[in-house]
């Protein structure tokens, strides 16, 4: 989702043929490779103003989700929004949706964004 906001041509069926993105033989994937000329910065936890200030900015965030129903985390991008009512891209639920509607703040793990 982050590769196409910023131009790439990366569907999620060509970034999952690389084995080089996940971890032997399992699902587990690897942190996300930042596109060619970007950075990537990472914070642990809900930090509302390193959130908001990065949405504000056009930067759309990687946010690692607790799953406490599947015993493990999941990632969605949040792509706007401020003090805790954000608009998602969830991979698992679909696109465009709230936030709030299916997690909550205390849920994430860790933020990560990407500039150039």
């Amino acid at each position: 989702m982050i590769w196409k906001k910023y131009g790439f041509d990366m569907t999620p069926s060509k970034y999952a043929s690389s084995p080089d993105h996940f971890v032997g033989a399992t699902a587990w994937m690897t942190a996300p490779e930042v596109p060619s000329g970007y950075s990537s910065q990472q914070y642990s936890g809900y930090n509302k103003g390193i959130l908001d200030g990065s949405l504000a900015a056009g930067h759309p965030v990687i946010v690692q989700i607790a799953m406490r129903s599947i015993s493990g985390m999941h990632f969605i991008v949040l792509k706007s929004g401020s003090n805790g009512s954000y608009k998602m891209n969830d991979p698992w639920y679909g696109a465009d949706l709230s936030f709030s509607d299916y997690y909550t703040t205390s849920s994430i793990l860790s933020l990560r964004i990407i500039t150039k």
